[in-house]
């Protein structure tokens, strides 16, 4: 199944579950996750005809990609995932990573899991946890210490994590690029490895 069905599939299940409809979702859910994250940058309504115009015009949106009569834009993917509330969302990323590949190719001819579906659930947690301290629209002292201090961890995580996939990725492929830098990394319990 497509990445985008599931996205879909899960969203039918939740307005089918609770008291959201596609109006709300968009209104309520959707368009202030893509906002957050950049991807659906709108013009401040000036009237509260132009805020209808522009909620029924993403509802539109909304409508005809879940009907599938408009392409699921890409770049709504991560949003599109943290506008779910849980247990849907967390469903939405397992079902997700259950399609990605579950092993690479070694140099020793040996499989090696492959763990991108935990970097998903990292950033999906970071930008669970960020969206709470940008809900405003500024990191500043008026935000939670605890607050701050989850979405640290949680970026930290997502850091750790992506530097483990290089790492990993640079060994086993021998591909580098401009940014590769020298580092020790350690690809197993066992073996480390020094690149430069």
């Amino acid at each position: 199944m497509r990445e985008d069905l599931i996205i879909k599939e899960i969203t039918r299940a939740y307005l089918q579950e609770c008291a959201d409809t596609q109006r709300t979702f968009a209104e309520n859910r959707l368009i202030p996750a893509l906002e957050r994250d950049g991807v659906r940058v709108a013009k401040s309504p000036k009237t509260v005809g132009d805020y209808s115009k522009q909620i029924a015009v993403m509802q539109n949106q909304f409508t005809k990609i879940m009907n599938e009569t408009l392409s699921f834009p890409l770049s709504w993917k991560w949003s599109w995932v943290s506008a779910l509330p849980e247990p849907y969302q967390t469903r939405c990323i397992h079902e997700l990573k259950a399609l990605l590949p579950s092993t690479v190719p070694s140099e020793q001819n040996i499989n090696i899991q492959a763990d991108v579906g935990r970097l998903s659930i990292e950033a999906g947690e970071a930008i669970t946890a960020l969206a709470v301290i940008a809900a405003d629209g500024a990191y500043d002292a008026h935000d939670s210490v605890e607050d701050v201090k989850t979405a640290l961890n949680e970026l930290y995580d997502v850091r750790d994590q992506a530097s483990e996939n290089i790492a990993v990725i640079e060994h086993r492929t021998g591909v580098r690029v401009g940014r590769s830098g020298p580092r020790k990394i350690v690809v197993s319990q066992q073996v480390t490895v020094t690149q430069g």
